[in-house]
């Protein structure tokens, strides 16, 4: 996605937001805070965006996110639950309306497995209207991949404000 569209969806979001008097935030790992900066960009974001947390780590995971430990030992850092846990508890710890979060493989390693899961990223999404987890897999470099789940990231959040500004 470009970056003109990014920030097309970005001011979509904060007119959703806005109009129905929410915020959101966000629990990122391979994008690295790259929403949130896209977010805070736009100015006037303080109205409708709360803050994030960067959990590059496992232990910032469990320890800040609260993402339980037997998740990550079940399904692996990088998977559905542990998104989804990870925006539950940032929306529940924020107050926020939404919270987005992402945690994949943007290369160029991979996993133990090996360079064939780079570009796999599953973002989670929390709201009192939704939670659920998505599996991209997503192709490019280091810097394509992250962008590309950060434009994801943002759409999901977008749609799911449309929810709040419908009621």
């Amino acid at each position: 996605m470009h970056a003109e569209n990014n920030n097309m969806r970005v001011r979509e979001l904060s007119e959703k937001c806005i109009k129905a008097g929410i915020r959101v935030s966000t629990a990122e790992s391979c994008t690295g805070g790259l929403i949130a900066s896209e977010c805070t960009a736009l100015p006037g974001a303080s109205a409708w965006f709360a803050g994030g947390i960067v959990s590059y780590l496992e232990s910032v995971k469990t320890g800040m996110l609260h993402v339980p430990g037997e998740t990550i030992e079940k399904y692996g850092v990088v998977s559905g639950p542990v998104a989804e846990a990870m925006a539950e508890n940032m929306r529940l710890m924020s107050g926020t309306d939404i919270a987005v979060s992402v945690t994949g493989y943007a290369g160029p390693g991979g996993s133990a497995a090996g360079p064939s899961d780079v570009g796999t990223v599953y973002i989670g999404l929390s709201s009192k209207f939704s939670k659920f987890n998505v599996r991209y897999f997503l192709k490019g470099s280091r810097s394509e991949i992250r962008r590309s789940a950060a434009a994801v990231a943002i759409g999901l959040m977008c749609d799911e404000a449309g929810k709040f500004a419908d009621r």
